[in-house]
């Protein structure tokens, strides 16, 4: 085979040219080759060289990911060192980052620890909660609200529907303005009693002044609620009887120096006071509720003590009288002392007095009863005159408990006897065992 070639030149002539066509493909046939070869050693070239990168830098960039995976699950990363200058860098840094995390969490679980140990032993019921205003943690004081054992806080359940629109609005009020909240509201137990607690709750910010979690506390007020109470009633009570010892001191004092001579008038009226203050400290130490009928009888006949049990028996079972009722039987009392002492069975040696009460239970109103008997005493007359005295022992005491009082003078000595409605006379709600015998 020939390869050829044909030209004309400038005077006219054809020239041609051959040559055999092995010669001309014989070294395009030798670079082929070269150049096959020399693709087929770089590709291998390339195949090592790609081994070779992976081995040197892809399994170290997987584990600095895995390191760095590590660090964003909040554990320390383990050992990442890759012999690249590169990648040692960013493995220290994430090791660096680890021991910092490490020192971290031991600092806040140690914290957490502490702030548990203290909230449970705290007395009030503590709360965080998330910046919108979401509690997420109790102390261990829940369980005297929810019940121990209750996965669930259902705080809302807990607070007195009267309490629970306030207690609302100032809520959302302190999360709007980022102010603290208190308010003073009514939580039920889990016994189901309802108590006064101050809530109280304090935001906590970061460095731009955001709000990012609110601590509370509920503080059990109800005792220093009870007391403030009896406190406003005593003083009440106080206000309301100091009136009324005025008025009886005015009576007294002006009825006495109606009956009484003047040289008797001191002695008689300094005695009446001494019994009204005897009252007066009884209901005193019953926080002006209640009194013992026995301490308030053995009160008034205290200057008697020598003959208390032989001469004078008391025979009834543990009463007691409200505040008005005590006021106005233990004048009475005086006043029959005072008669007996001077007049009656105790103004001799052998005169013997019985007080007796009790609570009459038959059908119908319960009545109190309450009676005073003398016998073996002088001879005794009604008194022409019916002054004060009569007056503390009948008509006071009438008027006071709405009963009926009688007055004898027969033959054996004097005798009293008072029958009463019992709501008007007793406590309601003392812890009282009553007699149901009549006197």
């Amino acid at each position: 085979r020939l390869i050829s070639g044909f030209a004309t030149t400038r005077h006219g002539w054809v020239t041609g040219v051959g040559y055999p066509a092995d010669l001309v493909e014989a070294p395009l046939r030798r670079l082929r080759w070269i150049l096959l070869g020399a693709g087929a050693a770089g590709l291998a070239l390339s195949v090592v060289l790609a081994i070779w990168a992976h081995r040197r830098i892809g399994e170290p960039a997987r584990r600095l990911l895995r390191a760095a995976a590590a660090l964003r699950a909040d554990q320390v990363p383990a050992e990442a060192r890759t012999g690249v200058r590169e990648y040692d860098a960013v493995a220290e840094t994430l090791a660096d980052a680890g021991a910092a995390l490490r020192d971290r969490n031991a600092m806040l679980a140690a914290g957490e620890a502490r702030y548990r140990e203290l909230s449970d032993a705290m007395p009030q019921l503590v709360w965080p909660a998330d910046a919108e205003g979401k509690l997420d943690h109790y102390n261990r004081q829940r369980a005297h609200y929810f019940g121990a054992g209750q996965a669930t806080a259902n705080w809302v359940a807990i607070i007195h529907p009267a309490d629970l629109g306030p207690t609302r609005t100032a809520w959302h009020a302190a999360l709007a303005a980022g102010e603290p909240f208190e308010i003073e509201h009514r939580l039920r137990l889990a016994d189901g009693s309802w108590h006064w607690h101050l809530s109280r709750a304090l935001p906590q910010r970061d460095e731009s002044g955001r709000v990012i979690r609110w601590f509370g506390t509920a503080t059990d007020v109800n005792a220093n609620k009870r007391r403030e109470h009896e406190a406003q009633y005593l003083l009440r009570e106080v206000n309301h009887r100091s009136k009324n010892l005025l008025a009886i001191a005015q009576a007294m004092t002006r009825q006495t120096a109606f009956d009484e001579a003047p040289e008797e008038m001191a002695e008689t009226l300094c005695a009446r006071f001494a019994a009204l203050s005897a009252s007066q400290d009884l209901l005193l130490r019953g926080e002006w509720r209640r009194v013992s009928l026995e301490d308030l009888v053995r009160a008034h006949l205290a200057h008697l003590a020598p003959v208390l049990g032989t001469r004078i028996r008391l025979e009834g079972e543990t009463v007691f009288l409200n505040a008005t009722a005590a006021q106005a039987i233990g004048m009475a009392l005086h006043e029959l002392a005072t008669n007996a002492t001077k007049y009656g069975a105790l103004a001799g040696d052998a005169g013997v007095v019985t007080i007796r009460w009790g609570v009459d239970r038959g059908a119908g109103e319960e009545r109190f009863r309450m009676a005073w008997e003398e016998r073996d005493g002088p001879a005794v007359t009604p008194p022409a005159h019916q002054g004060f005295g009569h007056f503390v022992m009948v008509r006071m005491v009438e008027q006071t408990l709405g009963g009926e009082v009688t007055l004898d003078y027969g033959p054996a000595g004097a005798a009293w006897r008072l029958d009463a409605p019992a709501v008007a006379a007793l406590e309601e709600g003392a812890e009282a065992e009553v007699s149901t015998a009549s006197p």
